[in-house]
This record gives C-alpha cells, structure tokens and sequence, in this order.
C-alpha cells in the first residue's frame, strides 16, 4: 500500500527550497456531521499501474488516465468494472499523447479534454466516438500553450491555464483565461509566503464545476482549499487551511510523514466538491470522503473501510464512484458509494439520517 502512495507522490521530491512556512492558523475541518458508509465493490480486478493520473464517469463507463501497456485512456464497464479497451497510444503522432496528467469532462456537450504537456496540444475528443474503431477528436494548439501545464476548456471556449514555471518577473503566471488567441485575465496569487507556495504547489488536485462557473483547488500535502468563481474571470471565493505542513530538519523540504496527507482526490459537481481526503498526519489513511459546498465550507464526512485514490460522482449527487485500494490486498478496486438514498443535504449546511 505504502509503495502505491509513493508512486502517486513521486514528483513531491523534487521540491525547492523554503526557508519559513506560511503563518495561517490549520485546523481540521469543523463537519455538520460525521457517518461511515458502506461501499459496494463493483469490481475488484482492476489492473492498472500504481500511478493513475484520473477518472471520470459517464453514462456507461469509467474513463482512467493512466499510462499502461503503452496507452493512455482505459475504459471500463461502469455497471460490473469489466475493462473494454484501452485508446491513445504513447507518443508525438496524430492522435497520440506524449504526456498527460488529468482530464476534463463536459457532460452536457459529450466531450473529453485531455493535454498533452510535452506537446502542448489540447485533445478534445466526443465522447460517443470512444467506443468506435477512430474516435473522433479535435486537436487545438496554440502559443500560449508552452507556458501551460495544464489548459481547460470554458463554456465559452475560454481556457484556464496553469503554467508549471514562472513565465517572467513580470507576467503573471499561476492561472490566466485565454479569449481567442490573447490572455484576458490574470491571476497569480498563492495562498502561502512564494518561498513557500513550490512545496505545496507541486502536487495538488484541481476540479471545476460542470456549469463552469467554479473551480476548486487542494493540496495533496498542507491541506489547503482554494475556491474560485470563474464564471467571467478569475476570483477568490475562500481559502481554508486544514492541516499544517512540517519542514524537515534543514528546513528546506517536507517532512512528509509529520505533514500528513490532505486532498488526495477532488471532484466537484454543481453543487458540491467532494474529496477523497486525510487532513491528518498519516500517510497510510486516506480513506474519507469529505463533501464540501462552493464558499468552502465544511458539510459531512463519511468514513469508508478502503483507501480512496480517485473519486468522481454522478451529476445528480446520487453515487459517489471510487477507484481505490483494498488495505487487505493492496490491489485496486472499483467501488460505489450510494448518497441521495442515505442522506438528504439540507440548505448546504444540516444533515439528517
């Protein structure tokens, strides 16, 4: 188990320098109300490399991004777990991907996104094309492109960017929208000292609203919860620090197994963000699903007996779908976890069971 975490937290050393944390008070999220929920395993023979990037779920199947067997995207039988096939052959060609390291799903429009950042093209592909022999995909690139890390298509055909490196010392460089072919909107804030922002800000999970007018950013170290509104440009909606990252004895890197894990997963639907979360100083448990609303503020938690990975949800919030690990084997699983027939949320903020 231990090895599989390690793999998703690889790029984490390779972190810069720090010489002071940031002086924000942690503590641990304040939940309406806490519950263990039972999950259903859909499929327990699921084999995919220990570093899987993303899942997503729609009407029929699992989409995972991974790199496996010299493919990128997996799909599998929603229903039993059963695999179907695998797309997207590894490499620089037409209709290949060099590097990946998430998706985006538009449900209403049918369509998946995915970039390449080494070729710094974005691969929109229709979704209802996945099961046949081509699947039909658009290819956009453009010069903003080399700057990004990752490219994520608006309604509008706008596009958030989050460049990996910083541009100039005088451009802005977290997240900027792109309005045809010129950046509109900039924003370059992080909610820790800079000196301190490469540590945590390596590795964190990003998801946005359906409707995509949000957008929601977590730390997988430090625990830290941005939300934005995103639906004209680029604004803070709250930050909230949950669990405090710890230096080492140089001070310049992570203790990792004092800072703990926070946001391993995170998923969000018009209503809701969902996490597969820890917030606690322990690298062996990430095994809660914590549901937050879009002004950041803590709704419940549900304990679960499987460490989750990635999560994604149903657009009605009815089901929350897991790819997670078995703390008995160590392998991964496929799992659902019934919501709306278990619990109704009221008014975002009580719960009753």
């Amino acid at each position: 188990m231990k090895i599989r975490l390690l793999a998703v937290l690889f790029t984490l050393f390779f972190f810069f320098g720090c010489q002071s944390a940031t002086q924000q008070k942690y503590h641990y999220p304040n939940f309406t109300h806490q519950q263990t929920v039972v999950g259903t395993v859909i499929s327990d023979q699921v084999i995919l490399p220990p570093l899987v990037l993303d899942m997503e779920v729609t009407e029929e199947y699992f989409l995972v991004l991974c790199l496996h067997n010299g493919k990128w995207l997996h799909i599998f039988d929603k229903n039993s777990g059963a695999f179907i096939k695998s797309l997207f052959t590894h490499g620089r060609g037409p209709g290949e991907i060099l590097s990946a390291i998430q998706f985006s799903l538009d449900k209403h429009q049918k369509k998946l996104s995915i970039f390449d950042r080494e070729v710094k093209k974005l691969l929109t592909i229709d979704i209802n094309s996945l099961m046949e022999g081509v699947p039909k995909s658009r290819v956009v690139s453009n010069d903003y492109f080399v700057k990004a890390e990752g490219v994520f298509p608006l309604r509008n055909d706008t596009l958030v960017f989050k460049p990996f490196v910083r541009i100039s010392l005088d451009e802005p460089t977290r997240y900027f929208r792109l309005s045809g072919e010129q950046p509109s909107i900039y924003y370059n804030e992080y909610p820790v000292e800079d000196v301190f922002a490469p540590l945590l800000y390596i590795d964190f999970k990003q998801t946005i609203s359906p409707d995509m007018t949000k957008m929601a950013v977590g730390t997988l170290m430090g625990a830290i919860l941005e939300i934005f509104d995103i639906s004209e440009g680029l604004e803070l909606i709250s930050t909230s620090y949950y669990s405090e990252p710890v230096l080492d004895d140089s001070g310049r890197y992570l203790a990792y197994e004092n800072s703990g894990l926070g946001f391993v997963d995170l998923y969000g639907t018009d209503r809701y963000i969902y996490s597969s979360f820890s917030g606690k100083k322990n690298l062996e448990y990430y095994n809660d699903i914590a549901i937050f609303d879009w002004d950041g503020n803590p709704i419940t938690l549900h304990n679960t007996e499987y460490n989750l990975l990635k999560i994604c949800t149903e657009p009605d919030d009815s089901t929350v779908y897991s790819l997670g690990i078995d703390k008995d084997s160590g392998e991964y699983v496929f799992i659902s976890f019934p919501f709306l027939q278990n619990s109704k949320l009221i008014n975002n903020t009580t719960v009753h069971f």
